[in-house]
């Protein structure tokens, strides 16, 4: 076994069975390591936030201040803009 191998190499004085055991010992304490990182990970997907609500919540807050359409018309024309800019950028490349 390799892992045996290796204790054998950090320590030779260590009998057969004790390399043994301490194989046993070192790939339970990396098993629990996975587990805890496999925990983890979940908690941090349960733990992303949800902005849907958020943009809704927004988005009733313009129209409800008469403000929306205006925003909208406003992102266009910005959005148009960035466009634009992008086209003149690719023309003068080439």
């Amino acid at each position: 076994m390799k892992s045996n191998f290796i204790i054998y190499l950090l320590d030779p004085t260590l009998t057969d069975d004790e390399r043994n055991d301490k194989t046993s010992h070192l790939s339970i304490l990396i098993n629990e390591e996975e587990r805890k990182r496999e925990s983890y990970r979940i908690e941090n997907l349960r733990r992303r936030h949800n902005w849907l609500p958020f943009i809704v919540e927004l988005v009733k807050a313009y129209a409800t201040q008469g403000t929306l359409a205006t925003a909208v018309d406003k992102a266009v024309v910005t959005k148009e803009a960035e466009k634009k800019r992008e086209t003149d950028k690719k023309r003068k490349r080439i």
